[in-house]
């Protein structure tokens, strides 16, 4: 695949929330992410999500090939999938948090993927994707859970956190990408890695595709006492009043 498909993919996927400024590291990050083909039908998906036939309508010339490209970059991480009871299975772009720069990482395996996407995610956090994630409207705000959970309008005490898990229809456990990153390039931390919770439709994508496990709420908390009790910082998403990520 030519470098300028990696550089059209990359100002493609700079659209999101939290975007991916250019870089050299960048370009590396995305030839493991999408080798081949998938990187062409990359730069025709959309954050928004299709049925299958929708998208053979905008890639006609892939339709006999396109449901096992999707679900081979479903597998990889680049591709959300899911499928509403009743309903048609959908398909939409990741974008890179929460999406392609953790999935690889959430199953906890060494892989040659993991060993090789790693350092340059470390390198590529200080060459832009650091601001990136500082800039604009903060996806993340600190939860501290001992003390109180701060919605956008009351502090709520530590059993109100309780009452928001019942409010999530599906609960998941992954490792943290971040520690592991570290890790492979000789800085990590002796902190638990399995401690990264999702919830709702994520955490279903995640569980199908091998990334997660499905936990019960008693799991939750329990993950989450742990993690204060070696001192981590917890973390939730920050838009649209929904519970969908707590990171520890």
């Amino acid at each position: 695949m030519e470098e300028e498909t990696y550089k059209e993919l990359a100002e493609h996927l700079d659209v999101g929330i939290v975007g991916v400024p250019e870089s050299p590291i960048l370009i590396k990050i995305l030839e493991i992410l999408f080798p081949g083909e998938e990187a062409e039908v990359a730069l025709r998906l959309t954050l928004e999500e299709k049925t299958l036939d929708e998208l053979k309508g905008v890639i006609p010339e892939k339709a006999d090939s396109l449901e096992g490209i999707l679900t081979r970059m479903a597998r990889r991480g680049t591709v959300f999938t899911n499928q509403p009871p009743g309903a048609e299975r959908i398909y939409r772009l990741l974008p890179s948090i929460v999406g392609f720069s953790e999935t690889p990482f959430w199953a906890g395996k060494d892989t040659e993927m993991t060993r090789a996407l790693a350092p340059l995610w470390v390198k590529y956090l200080f060459e832009g994707f650091g601001q990136e994630l500082a800039r604009g409207t903060q996806l993340v705000r600190v939860i501290p859970i001992s003390e109180s959970l701060k919605d956008s309008s009351e502090v709520l005490p530590f059993d109100a956190l309780k009452e928001r898990l019942d409010e999530v229809s599906f609960m998941a456990v992954a490792h943290c990408p971040c520690r592991q990153m570290r890790r492979y390039v000789g800085k990590g931390c002796d902190h638990t890695l399995e401690n990264c919770l999702h919830f709702g439709t994520m955490g279903r994508y995640m569980v199908e595709q091998e990334m997660a496990r499905e936990i019960t709420k008693e799991e939750v908390l329990k993950i989450l006492e742990k993690a204060n009790e070696e001192g981590l910082v917890h973390v939730c998403d920050n838009y649209q009043g929904r519970l969908s990520t707590i990171c520890n």
